[in-house]
């Protein structure tokens, strides 16, 4: 018989090795590996780790962390929902156990006054975008992974960057408060932040925060053409430095810009200085790949076109419980708690 019970710190590796086998996507499917599961949700001051349990063995899991945000200036509170997996051999339990796992999580959501629930949801899952649906999530957003590879040292022309978190902070807050949906960078925990850099030069700006997300992505499934592609890539890696492209079962650190700060008329070029920039602290790290997300109605995302490389998307999906409903949005103010 699954029961539905809150999480504890012993349940720890059982949660980490569902997280592992379980994957998401459709032509490439990606599961992570990391140390601490909790980890993401304790990132929110107000947190739920729910788990389903069959005679000792977790067979699925479900997550949610609150915050407050603005709505169009109006105070609305949300949940991020995360960690929303099942193990799909458990056949006819599948659904039951999972029903109920997503109904109380939703009772949690009720009784602390949420308005809205969301999910970030693979692009191209077509089983999980349709389950969504079906439990009444409609797309709210598109967010684009862009992807750079770190391999070489990259060139870079200027010298008089910062490392000032506090001028990132100022910048995205007063940036941002315009959009629809927006909440205050200042009541983030963030003790997984590597760096903060930014570079300004007559009336231009651009930076970010650099992002560890302490834990690695791991490739279950490639198409064919990008697995030819990572046969021929690592038999010429030893003469020539070339991007990393993974072959199943191999696990990919990384990092996330986020928090892009670019303004004036020269800060799309400045801002290319803060990518390269941060791509050679991040092979001093031994990190493999740097993803930035954007909006899909985000103007950066054609300026920098040819800079970044597509990557993968995310649909954010929202459940309107009570209040107003957003509906369709060009652009959200991201939360990296949410990645």
């Amino acid at each position: 018989m699954v029961i539905i019970r809150e999480a504890v710190e012993k349940d720890n590796q059982q949660l980490l090795e569902l997280e592992r086998i379980t994957s998401h996507g459709g032509l490439i499917q990606l599961g992570y590996d990391k140390r601490d599961f909790f980890l993401k949700a304790k990132r929110f001051d107000k947190y739920q780790v729910l788990v389903a349990e069959d005679d000792g063995l977790i067979v699925g899991t479900g997550c949610g962390g609150i915050k407050d945000t603005l709505l169009n200036g109006v105070p609305y509170r949300v949940c991020s929902q995360f960690d929303v997996r099942f193990r799909m051999d458990y056949g006819y339990k599948y659904k039951k156990g999972f029903y109920n796992l997503v109904s109380e999580n939703i009772r949690w959501m009720n009784d602390h006054d949420v308005s809205m629930a969301y999910v970030l949801t693979k692009a191209d899952d077509r089983d999980n975008l349709s389950r969504e649906h079906k439990r009444g999530y409609v797309i709210i957003n598109r967010i684009r992974f862009s992807a750079f590879p770190v391999y070489r040292k990259r060139k870079v022309t200027v010298d008089n960057f910062r490392f000032d978190e506090n001028i990132i902070l100022d910048k995205i807050n007063a940036g941002n408060r315009h959009l629809p949906l927006y909440f205050n960078r200042d009541d983030i925990k963030s003790p997984s932040f590597y760096s903060s850099i930014s570079v300004e030069s007559g009336n231009s700006f651009a930076g970010c925060r650099i992002w560890d997300p302490q834990k690695e992505i791991i490739i279950h499934k490639m198409p064919v053409p990008l697995l030819a592609l990572s046969h021929i890539t690592r038999m010429i890696a030893g003469l020539y430095p070339l991007p990393c492209f993974p072959k199943p079962g191999q696990r990919i650190k990384y990092w996330i810009l986020s928090d892009i700060v670019c303004s004036g008329t020269d800060g799309a070029r400045l801002f290319r200085e803060v990518v390269n920039k941060t791509a050679n602290l991040a092979l001093s790290e031994k990190i493999d790949i740097m993803l930035i997300p954007l909006c899909s109605g985000d103007g950066l995302v054609n300026e920098f076109r040819g800079l970044i490389t597509p990557g993968f998307d995310y649909y954010v999906m929202g459940k309107v419980l009570k209040g107003e409903n957003p509906g369709e949005l060009d652009r959200i103010d991201l939360d990296v708690r949410d990645f």
